[in-house]
């Protein structure tokens, strides 16, 4: 049982970085920005500073602030326990599907749209840290990558005992790759509907998951 529990854990990150890396191709499609992570933003934000350009400046903080404020609300719905399959994740994703349906429908001005994906982002990245020790980040795979470095490292030195690891870490970086075309193929050839593509995946997601939650829970009881 618990095996099978470890490969649904596993299919439900794959699938939720797919969806992560679409949204992000969108992002810098539409907005010309990739909010799935801070670094660019943090250097762009020193060089605005640095030339005193004040939009821009506003932006860059607008977008962090968003993000934290994302992880702040994921932090608080998993509650820090170790994932076991709760409703409240796949609600979630019915929440965020609620906001990107704002974005794309009742919010004009492109700057809210941004800190809401930012927000969204933050979201995402701090609800799945409690379902892998690994500690993957949906949205950017700089950590992803050195966990695979390190794990090939180790294989240099016949330890084995992380192989999973290497494994399960390529299969991350698969799944973003494979999201972010999926993306780029959407934005290019309809972009009218490219956005609509994702919340479609988003309430999707919302639906196995909580549909598979269900039986799980019942075989628990």
């Amino acid at each position: 049982m618990q095996n099978r529990d470890y490969y649904i854990e596993a299919i439900w990150i794959y699938l939720k970085t797919v969806y992560c890396a679409y949204l992000n191709m969108l992002a810098v499609f539409i907005f010309a920005y990739s909010m799935a992570h801070n670094s660019g933003e943090l250097s762009e934000l020193a060089v605005a500073i640095a030339s005193t350009r004040i939009n821009t400046i506003e932006s860059m903080i607008g977008i962090a602030v968003s993000f934290v404020a994302g992880s702040i609300l994921g932090g608080i719905i998993n509650k820090g326990e170790r994932f076991n399959f709760q409703y409240r994740f796949g609600f979630m994703q019915y929440i965020m599907c609620g906001l990107l349906i704002l974005i794309e429908f009742v919010f004009a001005n492109q700057l809210i749209q941004i800190f809401m994906l930012a927000f969204i982002f933050g979201i995402e990245n701090s609800l799945i840290l409690k379902i892998r020790s690994s500690n993957v980040k949906l949205t950017y795979m700089t950590g992803t990558l050195i966990t695979i470095g390190i794990t090939i490292s180790e294989i240099i030195r016949k330890q084995y005992s992380n192989l999973w690891l290497l494994y399960y870490s390529l299969f991350v970086i698969f799944c973003y790759i494979l999201g972010s075309f999926l993306g780029a193929i959407a934005y290019l050839h309809n972009k009218e509907s490219a956005f609509k593509y994702g919340i479609m995946a988003s309430f999707i997601l919302g639906t196995i998951y909580l549909i598979y939650s269900y039986f799980y829970k019942k075989k628990h009881i």
